[in-house]
């Protein structure tokens, strides 16, 4: 039986130096993992506080989003005719006709305006 026990002795000392040795990888790899989790962490509380403070931007925006597209559907082909005869427009009238010319991609100057406020549809 001594044969026997000196050799079982070997191979459960050769398996508790494996046990150690990747016992030892694994609180490596899991001290990598924690401080990834750390930084993962960090960031997605950051990334709350940019949507929570987006979310807060929209609700501030929406009442405004919703009186403007009101406004818009409340348009007709006469206030667009009206817009158009001016010679020289308020520059209220001016600026946002300005920034539709910017979104259609295409010039600026009233002529162009006034061009473009040729199609009603």
């Amino acid at each position: 039986m001594q044969p026997i026990l000196e050799k079982k002795n070997i191979e459960l000392g050769v398996a508790l130096k494996k046990v150690n040795e990747d016992k030892a990888i694994a609180n490596a790899k899991e001290e990598v993992v924690s401080a990834e989790a750390e930084v993962v962490g960090k960031q997605a509380s950051e990334a709350q506080a940019i949507a929570d403070d987006a979310e807060s931007d929209l609700k501030a925006a929406k009442p405004e989003l919703d009186a403007a597209q009101r406004a818009v559907s409340q348009l007709d082909k006469n206030a667009i005719v009206e817009i158009k005869n001016f010679a020289t427009p308020p520059k209220g009238v001016l600026f946002v006709m300005e920034c539709i010319m910017i979104l259609l991609e295409t010039k600026t100057d009233w002529a162009n305006v006034k061009s473009t406020l040729s199609n009603v549809n």
